[in-house]
């Protein structure tokens, strides 16, 4: 089809797909094959979110219509087409949240226009193959691009892995009825870990995930519960941790150790806790605010976590808002 491309002519292409095998094989066969790049991608609503076929599954609603033209050139380096691609994804990012985009729908639509970038040249140094370059630079660009978007566009990228993980998890995943936590099946899970440069085994050593089957539960503030302190107490019971002298091998950890304290002691013995905790882990505390003040701007009505970081911030960091001003630089 290139070849009968005139030099000026596109190429539509129609796809939906949420492994990285097949965004793989698409620009093999577009762009280092055909030597086309996209110039524009748009993600457009093709399926009824109330399918059959979609019931009990995190579904994917959407396509992406991308143009490819002729003309790539040039050369770049992977980390640099990295940064491009958060500078020029990022709005794009938030016009998506805005209209309502979530879970897969979002990451795949704005992984549209990170492939725009990173396929504008004829090569990018730094990946030894298509599928390295997809895993290791365009599905944590998209990641990042939407982390940024939930937090106002500032930089983001000094959330660790992990942190990034339960972020999205929480903000991209909705909770099922009759659901206590959020569960991501095996496509999403996939998507999220790569695109957070985890690994599945990691998050459920770590205690960020419990699998059951082929599906994964988040760790999470449980839901339905009549307290908040037994809301958070049941997450620190099932991570092992003990709330009277708690380890912490995340900033998540310390997060949740942090919402109990906060919804359980009087605000003095609070506070004098909270500083405790920070001399011991002075990065993952910080790390911890600023995960805390994210969640509490994007957390949905109703999530009992948006209460729990609320009462966090309010006495540890009351003047700040927005996404924490400690997040700074790129990749």
């Amino acid at each position: 089809m290139a070849e009968k491309l005139v030099n000026n002519g596109v190429l539509v292409t129609y796809y939906a797909h949420t492994s990285p095998d097949a965004w793989e094989a698409l620009l093999d066969a577009g762009w280092r094959s055909a030597g086309l790049r996209i110039t524009a991608a748009h993600a457009v609503v093709t399926e009824s979110k109330h399918r059959v076929t979609a019931r009990g599954k995190a579904g994917l609603d959407i396509s992406i219509i991308a143009v490819w033209r002729k003309g790539v050139s040039g050369q770049v380096l992977a980390g640099e087409a990295y940064s491009r691609a958060l500078e020029g994804c990022t709005e794009y990012a938030k016009t998506l949240l805005k209209i309502g985009f979530d879970g897969v729908n979002l990451f795949v639509g704005v992984l549209g226009c990170v492939l725009s970038v990173f396929t504008r040249y004829e090569k990018v140094v730094g990946a030894k193959s298509t599928g390295e370059l997809v895993e290791e630079y365009m599905y944590p660009a998209t990641a990042e691009a939407i982390a940024r978007a939930l937090g106002g566009g500032e930089p983001a990228a000094r959330l660790s892995s992990t942190s990034l993980f339960y972020l999205l998890s929480k903000v991209l995943i909705a909770r099922r009825r009759r659901q206590v936590r959020r569960t991501l099946d095996r496509s999403t899970m996939t998507i999220l870990s790569i695109g957070t440069r985890n690994e599945v085994k990691n998050l459920k050593e770590l205690g960020l995930v419990q699998q059951e089957g082929d599906k994964f539960r988040l760790l999470e503030p449980a839901w339905g519960q009549r307290e908040l302190a037994r809301a958070v107490r049941s997450v620190l019971e099932e991570k092992g941790i003990n709330p009277g002298n708690p380890t912490a091998r995340t900033a998540v950890d310390l997060l949740h150790v942090l919402e109990y304290y906060a919804i359980t002691l009087p605000r003095s013995e609070f506070s004098k806790k909270a500083e405790e905790l920070r001399a011991r882990y002075p990065a993952l505390y910080e790390e911890a605010l600023g995960l805390a003040r994210i969640l509490a701007g994007v957390l949905p009505p109703g999530d009992p976590e948006r209460e729990l970081v609320t009462s966090i911030i309010n006495v540890l960091a009351p003047s700040q808002t927005g996404l924490d001003k400690w997040f700074r630089g790129g990749k």
